[in-house]
């Protein structure tokens, strides 16, 4: 095995590992405050178009795979983020102030926003160049 593919699979098992530390500590403390709903909300967006890039430009199952992997430890950042908001379950930390509760007019917006910047663009290119667009924004987004 050459070397390259022995430092692939390790960047890839650190990659896939990423998100467990906060996603336990969130659910230890029932409290998701010290994450930024707007970082968590950029990186589900980004994970959402490399995974319909993924799609559209039909690329390996296994990058297939990791796009559903990511989208969904995403969503379940954010799910927290709005579950422990402002919720009887959350364990106040050193009776430190409390993050205000996050504006979901913000988030509704976004995603609003979202697709009716997606819609435009199955009208105006193919899918495998939709792909590659969707590839690009999520490299931005990054």
């Amino acid at each position: 095995m050459q070397i390259s593919n022995i430092l692939g699979v390790c960047s890839l098992a650190c990659w896939l590992f990423v998100f467990v530390p906060q996603v336990y500590k969130n659910y230890s403390a029932k409290d998701a405050s010290s994450l930024s709903l707007d970082f968590v909300f950029l990186w589900l967006l980004g994970d959402t178009l490399n995974l319909v890039g993924t799609i559209l430009c039909g690329l390996q199952r296994s990058t297939l795979v990791l796009g559903c992997y990511f989208f969904l430890a995403d969503s379940l950042l954010l799910s927290q983020i709005f579950l422990y908001q402002d919720s009887e379950l959350s364990l106040p930390l050193l009776d430190a102030p409390r993050a205000k509760s996050y504006p979901k007019k913000r988030v509704t917006f976004a995603l609003f926003a979202l697709i009716f910047f997606i819609l435009p663009l199955y009208v105006l290119f193919p899918l495998n160049e939709m792909g590659m667009i969707f590839g690009w924004a999520s490299s931005i987004l990054f």
